[in-house]
């Protein structure tokens, strides 16, 4: 496994791959950013450790699982958000993302847990995104400083 953050031409490659299997790269982005989202949850114990069967059947009972752990995550298993249900994955799309998530994880340092990176990942995966969408995120330095005046002042109390 590598941390080196991959290139949009890598992003671009395991969508191609995927959307030969699902006919569209719309769709392949939700599947791979999805993976890459239920990959991050596990990995920083923000999902159940034992909620993780393998392949697309696995993924979408994941997503269903996180769905149930707040109302702000219920979209996750909502077919008119995230039609992966509709849309089966084959066993050569799913090896692809599989490999791209092994290859380069969602998140480069073991303590980091903010979304940052899927944020970035999904503006890469989807082109759709990429020109449609203003993905703008708050910089992790600006995000500190809110932090630094609101809630250690609040902790404090």
């Amino acid at each position: 496994m590598t941390t080196r953050t991959p290139s949009r031409a890598a992003y671009d490659k395991v969508t191609a791959t995927v959307a030969a299997d699902t006919g569209d790269r719309c769709t392949a982005a939700l599947w791979a950013h999805a993976a890459a989202l239920v990959r991050h949850a596990h990995d920083h114990g923000l999902a159940p450790a034992d909620d993780r069967p393998p392949g697309p059947d696995g993924l979408l009972k994941s997503l269903e699982s996180l769905a149930d752990c707040h109302p702000a995550l219920a979209p996750l298993a909502d077919t008119a958000v995230l039609p992966l249900w509709e849309q089966p994955l084959g066993a050569t799309a799913w090896a692809a993302i599989e490999e791209f998530c092994d290859w380069h994880p969602a998140l480069e340092g073991a303590h980091r847990v903010d979304g940052y990176p899927l944020g970035d990942a999904y503006q890469l995966l989807s082109e759709e995104t990429r020109k449609g969408r203003a993905l703008c995120q708050t910089p992790p330095w600006v995000a500190r400083i809110l932090l630094r005046l609101s809630l250690e002042p609040a902790m404090e109390e």
